[in-house]
């Protein structure tokens, strides 16, 4: 994604890395802050808090209890949502 941005823009490589490195931590940080963050034409990150379960090791079978937790979510805006919606989609294989 840094290469294609940059041929994109004409920034270095070094530079849009920055900035891409810059946007995780903001976001991240935004999140743990328990904001929701917008970026117009992409989506919107915010964070969902988990209830308490039991889980299974699947080496083991053993249970294990994972506490709550929060979990990113990602919400894809309208025009992209749209752009995808568009595509027809070919099954693979004669079902019939």
């Amino acid at each position: 994604m840094v290469k294609e941005l940059s041929k994109r823009t004409g920034v270095p490589m070094t530079k849009v890395r920055v900035v891409i490195d810059a946007l995780s931590e903001s976001v991240t940080e935004h999140l743990v802050k328990g904001d929701r963050v917008a970026i117009e034409g992409l989506g919107t990150f915010s964070a969902e808090a988990t209830t308490p379960k039991m889980g299974r090791l699947t080496a083991s079978g053993t249970r294990k209890a994972i506490p709550a937790h929060l979990k990113p979510v990602f919400t894809y805006a309208k025009n992209i949502r749209r752009d995808l919606k568009s595509i027809e989609i070919e099954k693979d294989g004669d079902d019939e």
